[in-house]
Order: C-alpha cells, then sequence, then structure tokens
C-alpha cells in the first residue's frame, strides 16, 4: 500500500511531472511549461483552503491530489465539505489501485474531520459512482444568435469588474451561495487568483447603487477557422439575484451581434430556452418526430456522504416538506464500511430524528452513491425507484418519501477544482 501525506513544497515540481503525464491535455511537455505550472501551483497555496497531497511507495512520490476545505451551502446552513482534485497516477503504476488508496484517504480525512459530505468533478463518472459518488445535476449548453437573445430597455447598469472590485464580488458570491443548495462559498484570495491567473477572462455584470446584484464569467472562441473575425462569445458562468440584473446582462449579450457569431451559455438551468426568441444551436439537427436540437447537456459534479449516522444532526435544521413516516433505511456502501448499515429514520413533520431501534413502516434498500444524490436534492426518490436504482417494501410510500426529499432547484455548484 503506498503512504498518503501531505506534500512538502519542493515536492510539488514531482507532482506536475506526474499530472503532465497523466493529463497530456494539460500541455506540460516542456521543462519551461512544468516550471511555470509548479509556481503558478505554489501561488495557489496562498489560499488556505488548498493542500497538496502524495502517494509515496519509500521514497517514491507515485501519485498525487489536490485537497479542498470548502464551505458549502448545505440546505440553508454552512457545511465543511472535502474537494478533491487533480487526481494524478505516474504512469509507470497504473492499474496498481494507487487511486482507490488515495481516494480512500481522502475521504478518511474529511469524515475524520467531520464534514458531512466529499465533492469532486470526475475524469470518469462511472469510475467515481463505483466509489459512492452520485450525480449532481446536469448542466446545459446553449448556443444561440446574439439577436436571439431579448433585448431589454437598457445596459446602463452593466459594467465590466476587476481586480478592484473582489470585495464587491466576494459579497455578491456570498449572499448567492445562501441562496442556492450546493453553493460553494468563494473568497477573496479565489477571486483575486481567477483573475491573475486566467487567461480570456472577462468578469461583466450589473451594478446598482454601489452593490452588485449579478455577473457573467465570459470569454470568447473562433467561430470559423479561416476567418479570424468570426469569433463566439463563451458564458461559462451567470449568476444573479434579480430579474433586473438577468434583463441587462442578456440586452448586454444582444448588443454584441455585429461582431459575434453565436453566444455560448453554459448553466444549470434546463428552462433556460424559453428566453430566447429561437433556442436552436445552429446543427438543424431534428429529433424525432419534430424536436429541433437546442442544447448538449453534460453530468459533473457529483457528491458523496461521509456519515449516514451523523448527517441527520446536520440536517436537523431542515424541513423535510412537513412528511411523517418511519422508514428503514439500508444504506449499500462497500468503499467506507462505517456507512455499510442500516438506519431507522422518522420524520415527524418535516423534522428527521434517527431512532437506534424499533417499528417501521416500510423498508428501502439503495447504494450510497443513489441516497447522496437523492440527500442533496439532484433526484427524487420516485425517479430513483421507476429506474430500479432503490427498492422498497411497500410502493405506497413512494410518494411520500418523494415528497420529503424534493428539492425545488438542483443543487448548484461552480466551485472549479
Amino acid at each position: 500500500m503506498a503512504v498518503i501525506r501531505r506534500m512538502k513544497g519542493w515536492e510539488v515540481a514531482e507532482f506536475i511531472r506526474i499530472a503532465a503525464e497523466a493529463y497530456p491535455g494539460m500541455k506540460l511537455f516542456t521543462s519551461e511549461d512544468r516550471e511555470r505550472a509548479r509556481i503558478r501551483y505554489l501561488k495557489r497555496l496562498e489560499d488556505k483552503r488548498i493542500s497538496l497531497w502524495g502517494a509515496y511507495r519509500g521514497k517514491q512520490m507515485v501519485g498525487g491530489m489536490r485537497y479542498h476545505d470548502f464551505s458549502m451551502n448545505l440546505f440553508g446552513k454552512k457545511v465543511l465539505a472535502g474537494g478533491v482534485g487533480m487526481v494524478a497516477v505516474d504512469l509507470r503504476y497504473k492499474k496498481e489501485r494507487i487511486c482507490k488508496e488515495m481516494i480512500q484517504s481522502y475521504l478518511e480525512h474529511y469524515h475524520t474531520r467531520g464534514a458531512p459530505m466529499a465533492v469532486l468533478w470526475p475524469f470518469r463518472p462511472d469510475f467515481y459512482r463505483k466509489m459512492g459518488f452520485g450525480y449532481g445535476a446536469k448542466i446545459s449548453q446553449y448556443r444561440v444568435k446574439p439577436e436571439a437573445i431579448p433585448k431589454g430597455k437598457s445596459k446602463e447598469h452593466i459594467r465590466f469588474f476587476g481586480k478592484n472590485d473582489i470585495s464587491a464580488l466576494t459579497d455578491f458570491y456570498r449572499r448567492y451561495c445562501m441562496l442556492r443548495n450546493g453553493m460553494i462559498e468563494e473568497t477573496k484570495t479565489g477571486f483575486r487568483h481567477i483573475l491573475e491567473m486566467s487567461n480570456n477572462l472577462w468578469l461583466a455584470g450589473y451594478e446598482k447603487n454601489g452593490k452588485i446584484s449579478g455577473y457573467m464569467n465570459f470569454g470568447f472562441a473562433p467561430a470559423h477557422d479561416k476567418n479570424f473575425v468570426a469569433n463566439n462569445l463563451v458564458v461559462r458562468e451567470i449568476l444573479y439575484e434579480s430579474r433586473e440584473a438577468l434583463t441587462e446582462m442578456m440586452t448586454f449579450l444582444n448588443s454584441q451581434s455585429d461582431q459575434i457569431a453565436q453566444v455560448i451559455i453554459n448553466i444549470v438551468d434546463d428552462d433556460f430556452h424559453n428566453l430566447f426568441l429561437d433556442p436552436r444551436n445552429g446543427t438543424d439537427n431534428m429529433i424525432p418526430s419534430v424536436y429541433h436540437e437546442s442544447n448538449v447537456c453534460g453530468v459533473g459534479v457529483m457528491y458523496r456522504l461521509l456519515d449516514t449516522i451523523g448527517i441527520w444532526k446536520v440536517l436537523e435544521h431542515r424541513d423535510f416538506n412537513g412528511q411523517s413516516f418511519r422508514g428503514k433505511f439500508n444504506v449499500m456502501d462497500t468503499f467506507l464500511a462505517e456507512n455499510n448499515k442500516s438506519l431507522i429514520l422518522e420524520m415527524e413533520k418535516g423534522h428527521a430524528i434517527l431512532k437506534k431501534a424499533g417499528r417501521f413502516d416500510f423498508e428501502v434498500s439503495m447504494d450510497i452513491s443513489d441516497f447522496s444524490s437523492m440527500l442533496m436534492g439532484a433526484i427524487g426518490f420516485e425517479k430513483l425507484w421507476e429506474l430500479g436504482r432503490a427498492e422498497i417494501s411497500d410502493s405506497r410510500c413512494v410518494a411520500t418519501i418523494n415528497r420529503a426529499f424534493f428539492c425545488e432547484k438542483k443543487p448548484l455548484c461552480l466551485a472549479a477544482f
């Protein structure tokens, strides 16, 4: 087995080599490229939420990863959530269970620290689902002509943001975080690094009376390989607190029609196509019988519950939609033995109480991955049961459980890590 420990500063260069070879798409081929990456990584460690961890066999580093101590909104309550990124294994040690050992260590690290949830962006969803991670909300990518975006009466409150606006951006982001379950709080240091280390990035948004109420993170991409003036505008994320903020940002995008071929908007919103005059994405693809292709979707962020017993104390503030029942939940977790157990959960007018023993109205069996997704509000119990991902002893109780865990909006995560 590998020894997992925190990386020392002088070991970062070896981690960059491992990561560069594991992910050739990063294009860190030359010593100069890798040295710049090493400096960037050391710079990122100014953010005290981030730490680097290595896997070692003897003195040899055989893998590495990056931990993130996140503050996440879990149904209106800030909790510690453990993030992991840049999980890389030396090419010479592939298929030797090193990645599994690193993820196991990562989960145990945050479980020990009392984090109720772990979160990551998967390089392969199936790999992490086998480790108990469940799917979050899907993202949609819309590609429309600027003139298809509605033009409002004004864009007078739209301005570009830079380093001098970090405090105001952070304040807005923190407010928005508390509006959406699953959102991870950003810090001033995080915003500074985003602005300093990113290329092809603009931040534009709505500011009125000195208060930011919405912003877009966007850049540009070529729309034609033989025409340098043909470009697309790519909105990587868009956040807004009010209709006015959204309207003016859309007016701003509409006004780019003289130089922009398409506006590409990435957003966790299945209904966003209703905004556009013409939601077609330019492919002219038709899905039978007459469905015009409007957007593509992708699965990304994944969540994992770390403590099936302790989570109910964390969620004692949550109203599970006024539901009342007493059920036995058999949660199957082959990765964390302490989670692989049954629990009797009593809901009393939406208040969840964990019972040690006693009667129950029904018995549910499901994998920790699906239980995590349901608990986060990414999918309802009824759909999991319909898809064969959950079993229940009395199907008459399906609707009640579904109502208890129902969320009007799916969890949102915009943190890139």
